[in-house]
């Protein structure tokens, strides 16, 4: 498996998880997936194509990186968020 394979199917993991995470946004989503509420309610506000944007902009598996992240990235621009999550990444990995 290549590289740009490899990325490919991190971004459909991440699209997949995001779409369960809001279809299931109640109380069952924050036990299930392991997230804050205030996290799940901002995730269940996000259209189809926001969701889109955000797992293509996350390089990793976004059910790893500290709910935090995910919610900060309203803060971040559309052209800085791949080295955001790559920093965040690279830091939850030390």
């Amino acid at each position: 498996m290549d590289n740009l394979t490899c990325l490919a199917d991190i971004e459909h993991m991440n699209f997949l998880y995001l779409l369960l995470v809001r279809s299931m946004a109640t109380e069952l989503a924050v036990i299930q997936c392991g997230l804050p509420k205030a996290t799940v309610e901002h995730i269940k506000l996000l259209s189809i194509e926001e969701i889109k944007s955000l797992a293509h902009d996350m390089p990793t598996p976004c059910f790893r990186l500290p709910p935090a992240s995910i919610e900060m990235i309203e803060k971040v621009s559309p052209l800085n968020r791949r080295g955001f999550f790559l920093n965040v990444a690279m830091g939850d990995a030390k």
